[in-house]
Parts: C-alpha cells; structure tokens; sequence
C-alpha cells in the first residue's frame, strides 16, 4: 500500500464494529468455582501485561521483528492492536449479537451472563 499500486478493497471487520476482542479467556463454571484466587490471579496478570505492551510500543515492536522477521520499517508503518486493559461486556455483546444473527449461536445470550460475577 506504501507503493501506491494497491488499494482497500473491504474493511470486513467495520461490520463488527470499532472495537471488538480477537480472543478472550474463558472456563467452566466448575473450574471457576474451585479456582476463584487463580483466575483473578490471571486475568491481573493479563491486563498489566496489556498495560505494559500498550505502553511500549517500540519495545514491542522490536519483539515483533525478531519472532515474526517482519522488518522494522513495516512493523514501524503497520496498524497496531491495542491490548484490552478491562473487561467490557458491551464489546462482547456486539459480537455475540453477530454471531445469533448469523446463526454461529443457537439463542439470544447477553455477554454479562457469560462473566462470573
């Protein structure tokens, strides 16, 4: 695209909307219960390792080249994602809406009944 002789064809993922979740963790409800300290534990872990890769974009960068071998100047020129630093059910439920309409989900489900309270 830097070379002028490509253009946007489709942003597919504006149909999902400005800001939605790649992956999100989950469990059993089971699991959850025998192992409350452990998951808090983790999910702490995962959004100050957010905060951090958010912060840190040069570091990150250079991370990126060196697993990936993309170079620096292209990595430097990409869009990058930002980290999810809190858990947003509306984000979630957007995408859940989505997934009904398109029949990926049998029934209507509300994204605050998915997060253990």
């Amino acid at each position: 695209m830097a070379a002028g002789d490509t253009r946007v064809f489709a942003k597919p993922y504006d149909a999902v909307g400005s800001e939605f979740y790649i992956g999100i963790w989950f469990t059993t409800a089971q699991w959850y219960a025998k192992n409350r300290a452990l998951a808090k534990r983790f999910a702490d872990v995962m959004y100050e390792t957010a905060r951090w890769a958010n912060a840190h974009h040069e570091r990150t960068a250079a991370m990126l080249g060196r697993f990936s071998n993309i170079d620096s100047q292209t990595i430097a020129s990409m869009a990058r994602a930002s980290f999810a630093t809190a858990l947003d059910p509306s984000v979630i439920q957007n995408q859940l809406n989505l997934a009904y309409r398109y029949h990926i989900i049998s029934r209507p489900t509300t994204a605050i009944d998915l997060i253990a309270k």
